[in-house]
């Protein structure tokens, strides 16, 4: 028998052999017991090579764990492979329509499921049994290379339409895709060996999906707190009851707004302006347009009188004809509002008062500052543009330009000031006269004593 021919491999700078062809898993394995955690890669001169490899040149190998990037990276990759196989197989491969990993949320990944199956905590406790299973049997994680259109037909075979539809753009003619108990996916990064390597996980739900929380390059021994950023869901803006059955949403009525600077706050959102139609956002995939109607002209600078925004519409790109409010996905209709809520804050018509050269926020905040002293009123700072308030209830935001009201961690509330022909005794005279300048002022007392609330709309609105 032909002996194999023995190469040198360097390990912090001391040389052992090995005989050429061992896999890199082998060698991981004896130098395991010096890490208290999982070898996940070995990195070969600089270049990352998976454990599944095998040794075919002299060279100097370094061991990677999660505990650096590289590392925690194929912990992660390998876990939500592993999720795929167990989701499919809890739900069904033909009642799954898309399972998606949409971003990484405080120490987990943002997952949204669809098909004919309920997202609850019974399905996603049924999922990570079926995960915990796969872990302890440790399945091979295979991968290998075929061409392009193979792997374009092959996800189409598996109700995949998404990933083929993906790779039918690809230049390159193979791809690399992985193979787990008869379960395929293409992934653009490093895999473990098998499914043992992966033990830390947790799935929860969160929203309209679910999570996956996994551990952190700090500690890749224990699940990361999950503790999501009230940053990242503080823009939300809610269908209001009243208009879920109109075509028209009355959200910012009234608000006065600068055209040319309202079409450059929103130009890199993807609104255009239109000569008829006014300014547009078009979601091609949906097939819908939304519209900000307001008695401007987008295309030249308002010299006479700040235009006024009227209302939002939504309408099919294809027919044409106005939808209903409760007809547009909520996510649609959240960001439409916010990019109207951005206009209505940055492009509000107030420039420089010429008797006292402060801009209108400015001369806003010294009012407010005034007047908080004034009323005894401790738990409102004014920071930038914003009078934020610790209320009983929440927190909030009032916009110093606009009045946009926000409940800090849930979304914007829905307050209409009363016209001055309906208010009661109470009239207060500031040295602005501007009317936007009380509702402002007004907003800030009202959240300020919020448990003092009586109006059921806005308390119903309040989480």
């Amino acid at each position: 028998m032909e002996e194999k021919k023995m190469l040198k491999v360097t390990v912090d700078g001391k040389a052992y052999s090995y005989p050429y062809g061992t896999p890199y898993r082998a060698i991981a394995a004896d130098f395991q017991d010096q890490s208290p955690w999982d070898i996940l890669l070995v990195n070969r001169e600089g270049k990352l090579c998976e454990l599944h490899k095998v040794l075919d040149r002299d060279c100097t190998l370094k061991m990677v764990t999660a505990r650096e990037k590289p590392g925690i990276q194929t912990y992660e990759r390998s876990a939500v492979f592993l999720m795929l196989k167990a989701f499919y197989d809890v739900a069904g491969r033909e009642n799954v329509e898309r399972l998606s990993v949409e971003y990484s949320l405080s120490s987990a990944l943002f997952i949204l499921a669809k098909g004919s199956f309920t997202l609850d905590q019974d399905l996603l406790a049924r999922v990570e049994a079926r995960m915990r299973e796969l872990s302890a049997a440790a399945v091979p994680i295979e991968k290998r290379s075929i061409s392009t259109d193979d792997a374009v037909e092959l996800f189409r075979q598996n109700r995949m339409p998404h990933k083929a539809h993906l790779l039918s753009f690809r230049i390159n003619s193979h791809v690399n895709v992985y193979s787990l108990d008869g379960f395929v996916d293409y992934f653009y990064g490093y895999m473990a060996p098998d499914t043992s390597y992966v033990k830390c996980f947790g799935l929860e739900l969160f929203e309209n999906g679910f999570v996956l929380r996994l551990p952190t390059q700090k500690d890749p021994g224990q699940l990361g707190e999950f503790r999501p950023s009230i940053k990242v869901f503080r823009e939300l803006y809610v269908k209001l009851d009243e208009e879920l059955e109109k075509e028209a949403s009355m959200l910012f009525s009234g608000n006065q707004i600068q055209p040319q600077k309202t079409v450059g706050a929103l130009r890199s959102r993807r609104w255009v302006a239109d000569y008829e139609d006014g300014l547009q956002k078009i979601y091609y995939k949906e097939n819908i347009v939304a519209c900000i109607y307001a008695m401007a002209d987008w295309f030249s600078p308002s010299d006479v009188e700040a235009p006024t925004l009227e209302y939002v519409v939504f309408t099919d790109r294809k027919t044409g004809e106005a939808l209903k409010i409760k007809e547009i996905p909520d996510i649609i209709y959240s960001e439409v509002m916010r990019d109207v809520d951005l206009a209505v804050s940055v492009a509000h018509a107030g420039g420089v008062d010429p008797e006292t050269s402060h801009s209108t926020i400015e001369m806003r905040k010294a009012i407010a500052a005034c007047s908080l002293s004034l009323f005894r009123t401790k738990n409102v700072r004014l920071e930038g543009n914003h009078a934020i308030i610790d209320g009983k209830l929440g927190q909030y935001t009032v916009h110093l330009g606009s009045g946009v009201v926000h409940q800090i961690g849930n979304a914007m509330l829905f307050v209409v000031p009363v016209h001055s022909q309906h208010r009661g005794r109470i009239f207060l005279p500031f040295v602005d006269d501007d009317p936007k300048t009380a509702e402002i002022l007004s907003k800030i007392l009202l959240f300020a004593e919020d448990t003092r609330i009586k109006d059921p709309n806005i308390l119903r609105q309040i989480q």
